[in-house]
């Protein structure tokens, strides 16, 4: 199958000029690309409504002719489902598509960023929306809460497993530093 790239950005990155150009680039060129903003409702700590003149990201893929969907994040299968059909444009018509998907991130920006800029009302009311606490729900409502403890307790193991292992291997040897590479150093990028 050919390749799709997928490219994710907050919405505050899609003020700036390296979004414009990589739209103009991929609607002009017909890239297969999906662009995904995750629109987590704060550019850093500054609210949405001061950010963007128009709240509605995707408005911005006509002038680029890219096709455009936006949807709220609450719902994992929703969300798998309409980027694939995304994902899908791309791989078959080989063509291009921004979609900006409503979500909201319940920390601050930074560990520096203690988030006194939202209520603690606003945070519980999006609480009420988080999608992997949802899914969760009906993952457990499905399977049963035995099943979800158990599957949690074995995907804690196999992480801590991963862990374990990565600090306890040898360092990596570096005459395999340009093993999985594209190019080599001194390949000339006009001549592949």
């Amino acid at each position: 199958l050919p390749e799709v790239t997928l490219c994710f950005f907050g919405e505050g990155s899609a003020n700036q000029g390296a979004f414009f150009e990589g739209m103009s680039l991929a609607g002009l060129w017909q890239l297969p690309v999906v662009f995904i903003c995750e629109n987590n409702q704060y550019s850093m700590g500054t609210p949405l409504y001061r950010t963007l003149a128009v709240p509605d990201v995707t408005e911005r893929a006509s002038g680029y002719g890219i096709a455009r969907d936006r949807f709220k994040g609450d719902d994992v299968l929703e969300v798998r489902a309409r980027i694939a059909q995304a994902v899908e444009r791309a791989r078959v018509d080989c063509a291009p598509t921004l979609i900006e998907v409503e979500t909201y991130r319940f920390r601050g920006h930074s560990v520096s960023d203690p988030g006194n800029y939202r209520t603690k009302e606003e945070i519980e009311t999006w609480k009420k929306r988080d999608a992997v606490m949802l899914a969760r729900a009906r993952l457990a409502a499905a399977y049963g809460e035995d099943d979800i403890v158990s599957l949690d307790q074995s995907i804690k193991a196999l992480v801590q497993e991963a862990v374990r292992f990565a600090e306890t291997s040898p360092v990596a040897d570096p005459a395999h530093l340009w093993d999985f590479i594209y190019a080599q150093p001194g390949t000339d990028p006009q001549r592949m």
